[in-house]
């Protein structure tokens, strides 16, 4: 996967699966795991590039920073 942490697709899906789960039982402690994988420059914007996929990635990240402003207080 290059230039980010995970050595393959598998793990950051597993993690995600995991923050998927979590979300699901209305634990939000992992916002801010969820929001630093969203930053310019960082593990999801450096794997929708080479991937093709970068356009989706804005809506996405432009997405979850709503919701996550709306959870906390912004």
């Amino acid at each position: 996967m290059g230039l980010t942490r995970y050595n393959n697709p598998k793990e950051l899906r597993d993690e995600l699966d995991g923050y998927i789960a979590q979300l699901k039982e209305n634990d939000l402690s992992c916002l801010e795991e969820l929001y630093g994988l969203f930053l310019p420059t960082c593990d999801l914007q450096d794997i929708s590039i080479p991937n093709g996929w970068s356009d989706e990635y804005v809506r996405l990240a432009g997405e979850f920073d709503k919701i996550y402003y709306i959870y906390k207080g912004r």
